[in-house]
């Protein structure tokens, strides 16, 4: 994922959804103003994050990969 320069300071949301719309997982971020020569968030709090945020990913995708099959299984 590329977050964008331009990306606002303040709370934003990341939102995973079905094919349909419906929301499957959703993870609130706070992105930080950068102070002048400080390098980005580096560490074991941001990978932690990161890891948090994959793992989250990873298992909506398996939902709704499960999901799908079991709607394909119960319409044959």
């Amino acid at each position: 994922m590329t977050i964008p320069q331009s990306l606002e300071p303040g709370v934003h949301h990341l939102v995973v959804r079905d094919a349909s719309g419906g929301e499957l997982a959703r993870l609130e971020v706070e992105v930080a103003e950068a102070s002048a020569g400080s390098l980005s968030g580096t560490g074991p709090a941001a990978v932690t994050a990161w890891v948090l945020a994959a793992a989250t990913l990873l298992a909506a995708g398996g939902f709704v990969v499960a999901r799908s099959r079991k709607r394909a299984v119960a319409t044959h």
